[in-house]
């Protein structure tokens, strides 16, 4: 875990040192919320550049959604996940809302299996469209979990 508590700090130099949109927001989310997970940042390791850059469900949504399911999903078959849902629904109509998407292709207009990545031209991009994407991510999870 790191030890930085600004949620949207802690996720650019989660970004800026190697890992995934979809791993910062979730081990942001995480520490921002001390929560330590096994699961962090393994699990979300396949779904940076719109699910491993086919450029679909951004990277950041879906780490923030597996941050909702961690936080208030089922911990047993009894459990109900009627809290994960409600949220989960209220953070995917602010993303379509305010962000105007949740599609990686519409926020970065690059195609990774194509562009080659790294490059110049994709960090110019990525820092350009997704370090605001991820510290409005940052900022609704701030504003909306716990």
């Amino acid at each position: 875990m790191n030890n930085k508590k600004d949620i949207v700090e802690n996720c650019m130099y989660y970004f800026h040192n190697g890992y995934s949109c979809s791993e910062s927001t979730l081990m942001a989310g995480l520490d921002y919320q001390g929560v330590e997970s096994d699961c962090a940042p393994g699990v979300a390791s396949v779904f940076g550049g719109g699910l491993k850059g086919l450029g679909h469900v951004c990277g950041a949504v879906s780490g923030t959604l597996m941050l909702i399911g961690i936080l208030y999903g089922k911990k047993g078959l009894n459990d109900t996940c009627d809290k994960a849902n409600q949220l989960a629904t209220e953070f995917l109509d602010f993303c379509e809302t305010e962000l105007g998407t949740i599609m990686c292709r519409d926020i970065t207009q690059l195609d990774f299996r194509v562009e080659p990545y790294p490059s110049e031209k994709c960090d110019k991009i990525i820092e350009a469209n997704c370090v605001p994407y991820l510290t409005k991510i940052c900022l609704w999870q701030k504003e909306h979990l716990r």
